[in-house]
């Protein structure tokens, strides 16, 4: 196993991550919509993020897993810094509605500090995937798998407790 490897597996794990984000708001677009409007008022923005951001949560996604080169997963972390950004301004501001960032994974009743947790390691899910700069066969693929499975399942907890 080598450091390539364990990068392919972020990779694999943080597009992961963007698809149960991207289409647990698809999945709640009503819901996303009305929580917007709650945040940024009733404007065509507020209505528009709402159908835009899962959108481009699938797109990241897709482009994790198909486009060879390391740009996308610069672009993840783009996202969820800015993701991270929203979540420190709500808490800052006592604003402790739930975030609904995972569509019906997400179990919380209420923002907390558990979100920049999250946030945190899918940060450095993303830090660790820009280690590899195109798509291959890893040189490991049994051990492969079985770090994806692990990065896989500390980031399913994640969700699940956020």
């Amino acid at each position: 196993m080598n450091a390539e490897d364990v990068a392919i597996a972020a990779r694999v794990v943080l597009a992961l991550v963007f698809f149960v984000s991207g289409t647990g708001k698809l999945v709640t677009l009503y819901v996303e919509r009305r929580r917007l409007r709650e945040v940024a008022g009733k404007t065509a923005l507020g209505v528009g993020t709402s159908v835009a951001l899962p959108v481009v949560e699938l797109t990241v996604a897709a482009l994790l897993v198909a486009c060879d080169a390391v740009w996308p997963v610069y672009a993840a972390l783009g996202l969820l810094a800015v993701f991270t950004a929203v979540v420190l301004d709500r808490l800052a501001r006592h604003d402790h509605r739930p975030c609904n960032c995972f569509g019906p994974a997400s179990t919380k009743t209420a923002l907390a500090r558990g979100a920049l947790v999250r946030n945190g390691w899918f940060l450095a899910v993303a830090v660790v995937a820009t280690g590899v700069s195109s798509i291959r066969d890893p040189d490991h693929t049994a051990v492969t798998i079985l770090v994806g499975l692990a990065l896989a399942g500390v980031s399913g907890v994640l969700i699940a407790r956020t």
